[in-house]
């Protein structure tokens, strides 16, 4: 039995199994399609992959195959009078078939093929972003291309990458690996969409969201001329300001008995370690004790070089000896810690005697 719907593509079934052909030879991909019985409750979802997602337990093992030669001839047919719309197939299926169509010669797959990829990048769907991923589809596009896709004020898919993080007692290993290897092999990519999440959290001072960034290092994989521009637009003024909003528990996840430097990237050049240090000092200056007790507790004094610290106990004396005594007050062992640190780095240049 055959079913032929373009020129390109034509379905057959041979002992008892549908066979996707490609141009007169067999297709020797996914053979099963997701065979959609409601259109409402497809209507339901974004896409073929979100309902297969949500629908994990359907079985069609008791349909005959005839019924399921029908079923999938459908589909397909479907999907190539909707110009090959990506959303109406399995994402494992569509794609492969869309790349070779391409390959053997359809206008609309050829016209189209890179505008799937970069539509259903756009739209945040999780798994559909790393198959594309896995499977090597994100290289077809070009940089200008991907920054365009990354760029867009509909791109959805970071905000579902922090919801992910955000709720990552709930999701599977290999999932949260998956989505890790996302985002750091594209990480300069989603630049705009973190600085818009921080600036969200830093107007809405959400310590939660803050810890998540940081906790899932969102930054520190960004590249040196990334993270000089969020400096220069406040980012370390703004960590701490948000941080003397948290309580014990979440200063004390943020900081996670991590010392200095390992909140920012670890590549990290000379430049922008004096910029965090220009910055540092700055703080200092202001003489905001609550913000300059947050900057101990983050061991950022580490950025200092001894000139710094001669001329902070020279000119910062009484700030310096208030912080610490509200700090030892506090009465934590954690932070009582951080002051002995504090202390020895002063020692350390023997600018002080802890004695």
């Amino acid at each position: 039995m055959t079913f032929k719907i373009n020129d390109y593509l034509t379905l057959k079934k041979e002992h008892g199994e549908t066979l996707i052909y490609l141009g007169g030879k067999k297709f020797n991909q996914c053979k099963s399609l997701f065979m959609v019985t409601s259109i409402e409750a497809a209507s339901r979802f974004d896409s073929i992959d979100s309902l297969i997602l949500n629908s994990p337990h359907i079985d069609h093992s008791s349909i005959n195959p005839q019924t399921k030669f029908w079923a999938h001839c459908s589909n397909l047919q479907a999907w190539a009078e909707n110009n090959y719309d990506t959303k109406l197939l399995d994402s494992s299926l569509s794609f492969p078939l869309l790349k070779e169509l391409q390959r053997l010669g359809d206008k609309v797959a050829q016209k189209i093929f890179k505008e799937e990829i970069g539509k259903r990048l756009m739209s945040g769907e999780i798994s559909v972003a790393i198959f594309l991923m896995n499977e090597g589809y994100l290289d077809f596009l070009t940089q200008n291309e991907l920054d365009s896709v990354f760029g867009s004020p509909n791109f959805k898919l970071f905000n579902n990458i922090f919801d992910i993080y955000k709720d990552n007692y709930n999701i599977s290993f290999d999932l949260y690996c998956d989505v890790l290897d996302l985002y750091k092999k594209y990480s300069e990519y989603f630049f705009p969409s973190l600085k818009q999440k921080l600036h969200h959290i830093f107007k809405t001072r959400s310590v939660e969201d803050l810890i998540i960034v940081k906790t899932s290092q969102l930054w520190t994989s960004l590249l040196n001329d990334d993270f000089y521009e969020m400096l220069n637009d406040g980012l370390l003024e703004n960590i701490l300001i948000t941080l003397t909003q948290s309580n014990f528990d979440e200063l004390n996840e943020f900081i996670n008995n991590d010392f200095a430097g390992s909140i920012f990237p670890e590549n990290i050049d000379a430049l922008v370690e004096d910029i965090i240090r220009l910055h540092v000092l700055k703080i200092f200056r202001k003489k905001e004790i609550n913000i300059i007790i947050i900057l101990l507790k983050l061991r950022l004094y580490f950025y200092l070089n001894e000139k710094d610290l001669r001329k902070i106990i020279v000119t910062h004396f009484d700030l310096l000896f208030k912080v610490i005594s509200i700090i030892e007050n506090e009465n934590n062992e954690k932070f009582y810690e951080i002051i002995n640190d504090f202390l020895d780095y002063f020692h350390k240049f023997n600018i002080i005697d802890k004695k």
